[in-house]
C-alpha cells in the first residue's frame, strides 16, 4: 500500500508523508477485506476525518481514488 501510494496521503491536495496510516475503504465490519484494492494511505488528519465525520465518504471505484466529502473539517 505504501509503495503504491508513494508513502503519502492520497487525499486530494494533501501530500503528507509523516504520520500516515492504512485505511480500509470498505470497513471490515461491512465486509471489507485486507486486499490492496480496499486499502489506502491517509495521513492521521484525513484518516480521522473518514472515521469521525459522517459526511466523509469514498465515492466510486477505490482504485481511482475519488473522494466525495461534504466537509473536510476535522474536529
Amino acid at each position: 500500500v505504501f509503495l503504491r501510494d508513494r508513502g503519502k496521503c492520497i487525499y486530494p491536495g494533501c501530500n503528507e508523508t509523516h504520520w500516515t496510516e492504512i485505511h480500509h475503504i470498505l470497513p471490515l465490519s461491512q465486509g471489507g477485506t485486507h486486499e490492496l484494492e480496499n486499502l489506502a494511505t491517509l495521513c492521521y488528519r484525513h484518516h480521522k476525518m473518514f472515521h469521525e465525520v459522517p459526511q466523509a465518504q469514498w465515492n466510486g471505484d477505490p482504485t481511482e481514488r475519488n473522494f466525495n466529502t461534504l466537509t473536510a473539517d476535522v474536529p
